[in-house]
């Protein structure tokens, strides 16, 4: 299969500016390993897009980063969605995008040049377990010295628990 690789510059406000995503068309025979592997040679955040499993939704995407697979995300949905709106590949609104974390809803609409894209967002968990200051520091690789404010609010991201 043709494997189409569109390297993307998402929230480019600037010339020069953005983030780098690679995105990958026709991505259905490909497996997890060699999707890693074409990651880790792009060196930046990627997106696969597949066909849907999901009856209900109109594509699938898979996210890596160079280290591993993500569940989500937010930077390379916008990425993706703009190529295949930009290629007349999605030509209605809204769409669902199947996910590791399960469908997401996704909106666009031209703004003049602009395409304006909104991607639904999973609530976070806001949990009582507050972490002890050695622990916050030797996870951002700073002494507890270092950390100005506390307690700090433990957050699960979504799909976790």
């Amino acid at each position: 299969m043709n494997h189409q690789v569109v390297h993307t510059i998402v929230f480019a406000m600037e010339k020069g500016g953005g983030n780098p995503c690679p995105v990958v068309l026709q991505a259905d025979d490909l497996t997890a390993e060699t999707m890693q592997q074409m990651t880790k040679d792009f060196g930046h955040e990627s997106a696969f897009v597949l066909k849907p499993e999901h009856s209900d939704c109109d594509i699938k995407l898979r996210y890596f980063v160079p280290a591993h697979e993500m569940e989500m995300c937010i930077h390379a949905t916008i990425g993706s969605i703009t190529v295949l709106v930009n290629r007349n590949i999605l030509t209605t609104s809204p769409i669902k995008v199947e996910t590791a974390l399960g469908p997401v809803n996704v909106e666009w609409k031209r703004n003049g040049s602009a395409l304006d894209i909104s991607v639904e967002q999973f609530p976070p968990q806001f949990i009582d377990d507050i972490p002890s200051k050695e622990t916050v520091g030797k996870a951002l690789n700073i002494t507890p010295e270092e950390i100005d404010e506390w307690p700090v609010q433990s957050v699960l991201p979504p799909g976790l628990s």
